[in-house]
């Protein structure tokens, strides 16, 4: 297609050239003929420059519209790989959740001591306030639940709440518990189920309980 256009744009030149010669060199008596010859060929050579002009053109706008349609292509391809990228981070993360929460959960399936596997979800729960969601999310559930058990079981003997937190308390520590109530109920709306509830007032129980046993230091 290139060398179309420079052999027609050369013909131009050429023609262009023998015309402006003839209209120089020409001395003979000019008549309607001749002008009317001359017109023509005018608007011939005008046509097939602007026929040029417009391959020319196309070509330059072909060439801009193919540059644009690989840049778009280039920026899907990064697009691409981002959104993989970004797959594969979420399911790296998905996994270490996972993982972080499987201990908790064989711990409590074989833990036959619910102090103890209690005290280690609340270590748990802590590890990941910052970490792993669904470590977090499993801690919490066994949390409430376990305490939830341990209260029915003690409303048998009488047990109540402060006797149950008195019964937890040399198995967390006192960091660890306001950790946790910290951060489900501090500047929270209180939530109502009764195993939140229940789970409050252990905490509180809990809080009160290891703040009489290391009392501050004095000056």
């Amino acid at each position: 297609m290139k060398s179309k256009v420079n052999i027609s744009i050369a013909l131009s030149v050429v023609a262009f050239a023998v015309s402006l010669a003839c209209a120089i060199f020409y001395s003979k008596p000019v008549n309607n003929v001749e002008v009317i010859i001359s017109t023509l060929s005018v608007l011939v050579t005008v046509l097939i420059g602007w026929n040029i002009y417009s391959v020319v053109d196309f070509n330059k706008k072909s060439d801009i519209l193919r540059d644009e349609i690989n840049t778009l292509d280039k920026h899907k391809a990064e697009v691409a790989d981002m959104i993989k990228a970004t797959q594969e981070n979420l399911q790296h993360k998905w996994t270490i959740d996972i993982m972080e929460g499987v201990p908790l959960m064989i711990t409590t399936q074989l833990g036959d001591n619910l102090e103890h596997t209690l005290a280690e979800c609340i270590r748990v729960y802590k590890k990941n306030i910052e970490g792993s969601v669904f470590a977090k999310s499993v801690a919490l559930n066994y949390i409430t639940g376990i305490s939830y058990i341990l209260y029915q079981k003690g409303r048998e003997h009488d047990i109540t709440v402060r006797h149950l937190a008195e019964d937890l308390s040399a198995s967390v520590s006192a960091e660890d518990v306001q950790l946790l109530w910290n951060d489900i109920f501090q500047c929270k709306p209180l939530r109502h189920e009764y195993p939140l509830a229940l789970l409050n007032d252990l905490l509180r129980y809990l809080i009160k309980l290891k703040n009489s046993q290391n009392p501050p230091l004095q000056d």
